[in-house]
């Protein structure tokens, strides 16, 4: 059966996926060593760098084979890096693989080696190209073994040696397959259709594709090489569509072993170890070449700005960085017009989009507006940019001011979360001012707020009050009352939030088994959960050390994480909590709690902005309660991550590190 289009909570191979030891490789590359070859060597081992290099590229010139050096000679070393110091931010903030993710890896470049000795030899098509296309095959499988960890490691040991036994377990606990997952990555992509037809025929016997193109008969019997050897189906495939017999195909295996061992003796690799120490010679380079504390060249800007041209197409824009003494927005980049390249903006409130995008860290754009612009600045910006509309997207350091066209905006629009998280990355590796002040409430608001916290305050102390006479006189509620007193601080804890600008993080030991406990006992979830038809599962973490941190923050974003699952499930389903602890690539643990629901998932649309205040909770359960999650989880130094599918369900992982002492936030 042909492989479906999967609707995937992750959309393309990003830098959490690219090998370290290349990426590495690259960012310590100088000018001398950056030759063709020796770039080629790099990018055609990591199947992921291959796919952005390749989102990239150009519409599918039909007169030209798609190889890698082409993929190369259209990016440029610029390009290139403009993609690999993103990648390396990423890929610095996770675990290393797990083994079985490096065994996937093995077979797709086992695959490609094999599929291009086999076109070399039949002397069918380009051997070049037929490599790119052998190597990308497989990506899906490589994404999930990387995306789903132990959990699917575990699920394909179930059905070891049972390829059509994996596929079914994979739908029966994700929604879709490896192969789904690998169409939908090379959908969009400019490779040829015959390669991506190797996806469709892969479970078709062999006599009924004698007359398919052989483009994708060299890849089905490429792939059945690396992962099974010359088996009797292999054996027969190569008999019927090649005149081929077993003695050639075991030379041919042979050949792509020894071409493997060439490619990676070089790098200090083998087969079966592909990241071993790979990770902290990642961080170095990373520091040495982004990183380090006082660097001021504009690298990091000019990186930015190819990436967005490159691999978004946004050419028009204005980089503007955030200088805390003036508290202004200066543009940086001198690739920019020299009108442009001398354009301050103050971050006063209203005085320009790009101003409120960075005081209030949301995208500001004209487009809703009757107007076009807001300011007079915002119009003499406009009409410098040559376009009718901006939009603003702020991260650390800065803004990124975009002239664009109605229909430009349009197109534009579902690819914010992608340009967000680049922004995210690359904002790391650019010269950071400290934030500006927040936006002063007016002076009605701060009056109400007063207002409100005084009479909440008074109600507030009597119930502790009573509290401390309840707990003297009675025993036989003690956990009850100790419940109830940490709510009421809770309570307390946000009151100051809402009457003060700038928050200072309460840091303390916190045990997150036992947070997560309290938690359940002051929702009362189990009762709720069977109420509602909700099975209820904890996976604890059987030894989690003590982390540092803020109990009542980390108290508040998993009850808004449990009730938003719980609204997901109105007709019942499965609530899975969880702690773990995994090794950072820092070298410092991180803490994960795990919030996942089976609920109809969010739809695509809502989970581009699924952390902005104006995300709707109705159907999706992604509402202001997620805004309030990512601010707090941002205050506590951490990271939140969301995987949705349709009908399947949606898990929120929230990823922790250790604090030394209270931070103040805005």
């Amino acid at each position: 059966m042909a492989p479906k289009d999967a609707m995937l909570p992750f959309n393309s191979l990003g830098g959490t996926a690219c090998l370290p030891v290349v990426l590495t490789r690259l960012l310590r590359l100088s000018d001398a060593d950056a030759t063709p070859a020796a770039l080629e060597a790099l990018v055609g081992i990591d199947p992921a760098l291959c796919m952005q290099l390749l989102e990239l590229y150009p519409l599918r010139d039909a007169a030209q084979h798609l190889t890698i050096p082409q993929l190369l000679r259209h990016s440029g070393v610029q390009g290139l890096q403009a993609v690999a110091v993103p990648a390396a931010l990423q890929r610095a903030r996770v675990v290393a693989p797990t083994a079985l993710a490096d065994q996937i890896w093995q077979r797709c470049l086992s695959t490609a080696l094999l599929a291009r000795q086999l076109a070399r030899q039949l002397g069918i098509g380009n051997p070049d190209e037929t490599y790119l296309a052998a190597l990308l095959l497989r990506c899906g499988h490589w994404l999930m073994a990387l995306n789903g960890g132990e959990e699917y490691a575990a699920l394909l040991c179930v059905a070891a040696g049972d390829e059509a036994r994996q596929l079914e377990l994979e739908r029966q606990r994700y929604g879709t397959t490896r192969l789904q997952v690998s169409a939908a990555l090379l959908r969009g992509t400019p490779l040829p259709l015959a390669a991506k037809d190797a996806l469709r025929y892969h479970s078709h016997a062999v006599e009924p594709l004698c007359d398919v193109h052989p483009l994708t008969r060299i890849l089905l019997l490429a792939d059945r090489l690396a992962l099974y050897g010359a088996d009797g189906i292999a054996t027969a495939a190569a008999a019927f569509w090649f005149q081929l017999d077993a003695v050639a195909l075991t030379t041919l295996i042979r050949q792509g072993g020894q071409e493997m061992q060439a490619l990676l003796l070089p790098l200090g690799l083998s087969p079966s170890a592909i990241n071993g120490g790979a990770e902290t010679a990642l961080q170095e380079a990373l520091a040495n070449r982004v990183l380090h504390p006082a660097m001021e060249s504009p690298s990091p800007w000019r990186t930015l700005r190819i990436t967005l041209s490159l691999r978004f197409g946004l050419s028009t824009l204005l980089l503007l960085r955030h200088d805390a003494t003036s508290d202004s927005l200066q543009a940086v980049d001198s690739e920019s017009p020299l009108a442009l390249a001398d354009f301050r903006l103050r971050c006063t409130p209203g005085n320009s989009l790009a101003a409120e995008a960075f005081r209030h860290r949301l995208t500001r754009h004209s487009f809703d507006d009757e107007e076009p612009c807001r300011s007079v600045a915002d119009e003499q910006l406009t009409r410098m940019l040559g376009k009718p509309g901006l939009c603003c997207l702020p991260f650390a350091a800065g803004v990124v001011v975009l002239g664009l066209h109605a229909d430009e905006w349009q197109a534009l629009h579902p690819r914010l979360s992608a340009i967000q998280a680049l922004l995210e990355a690359t904002g790391r590796a650019c010269p950071i001012a400290p934030p500006a002040e927040r936006a002063t409430p007016t002076a009605v608001l701060q009056q109400r707020i007063r207002e409100t916290r005084h009479e909440i305050a008074a109600p507030l102390t009597a119930l502790r009050n009573y509290l401390h006479l309840v707990e003297g006189k009675s025993t036989d509620a003690s956990e009850e009352l100790r419940i109830m007193r940490s709510e009421l601080t809770r309570i307390g804890r946000i009151l100051d939030r809402l009457g003060s600008a700038e928050v200072r993080a309460e840091s303390g030991p916190v045990d997150l088994n036992q947070l997560l406990h309290d938690v359940l006992d002051g929702l009362q979830l189990p009762a709720l959960a069977a109420q509602q038809g909700v099975a209820l599962c904890t996976e604890l973490h059987p030894a989690l050390p003590v982390l540092r941190s803020d109990a009542v923050a980390l108290k508040q974003i998993l009850t808004n994480l449990i009730h938003n699952a719980l609204e997901a499930m109105p007709q019942g389903g499965r609530l899975r909590l969880g702690t773990a602890l995994h090794p950072g690539g820092d070298g410092h643990p991180r803490w994960v709690l795990t919030v996942a629901d089976t609920g109809p998932g969010i739809a695509p649309a809502t989970l581009d902005q699924l952390f902005l205040p104006k995300s709707s909770s109705k159907p999706g359960h992604a509402g202001l309660g997620l805004c309030i999650v990512k601010r707090l989880v941002d205050e506590l130094g951490g990271t939140i991550d969301c995987q949705s599918l349709p009908q399947i369900g949606t898990c929120f992982v929230v990823w922790l590190s250790q604090t030394a002492a209270p931070q103040a936030f805005n």
